[in-house]
């Protein structure tokens, strides 16, 4: 063997050189993706304790009616801000819900699908997170499982009556009704790679309201 055959080629170089570029790419993918984990589990966190700490409602007593409703209407001008949390204590959830759906928000908590019911109104309020983040564990959510929302206006808790798989055409399930429930959405199968083809629907009813 002569000294020639002992050095590496350019084809070998380069595939070796190419190796490591996948290697880092791969690497840096996995920082960013466990960076934006982090980024939405502290987030959550952050706006859970900052709804909480706003729940200490101020003594109304001498308030004329005006002045309660500038109060409550006051409680929504920001649309950054969580407006609610939702817990299931069972399926260990505790996640802050926002007004608008978009990525920031289901990032970071769940969100209130626009069109359904305000958190003031007895009709059905249409509540959406992602599958793989922060409505997993609803894959293990039974029926007369209690759901609990805790917001400046008061808590409310709903016991679950049924759970659907239906396709993302099937609205109905967001159509307006004659009492206060809750209707929870996310992408179905849990574990599917890429856009899930279905919906996961879990229904509750009102139970309680303090």
């Amino acid at each position: 063997m002569n000294e020639l055959e002992l050095k590496p080629s350019g084809r070998y170089r380069q595939l070796k050189a190419l190796e490591w570029v996948l290697i880092g790419g791969g690497l840096l993918l996995l920082a960013i993706w466990a960076g934006v984990t982090l980024w939405g589990t502290l987030a959550s966190k952050a706006e859970v304790a900052q709804l909480q700490r706003s729940l200490a409602v101020p003594d109304q007593e001498l308030w004329s009616q005006a002045r309660k409703q500038a109060y409550l209407e006051s409680l929504e001008r920001d649309p950054g801000a969580a407006i609610a949390v939702l817990t299931i204590d069972r399926l260990d959830i505790e996640t802050p819900v926002f007004d608008s759906v978009n990525e920031l928000n289901l990032n970071r908590g769940v969100s209130r699908i626009e069109g359904t019911a305000t958190l003031a109104e007895a009709d059905n309020l249409g509540i959406a997170g992602h599958r793989d983040s922060f409505f997993r564990p609803l894959k293990d959510v039974e029926i007369g499982e209690r759901i609990k929302l805790t917001s400046p206006l008061g808590v409310t808790e709903y016991e679950v009556m049924e759970t659907l798989i239906v396709d993302p055409e099937d609205v109905w399930v967001l159509d307006p009704a004659d009492q206060a429930m809750l209707t929870l959405v996310t992408c179905y199968p849990f574990y599917f790679v890429g856009s899930a083809p279905e919906r996961f629907i879990v229904r509750a009813v009102a139970v309680s309201e303090t």
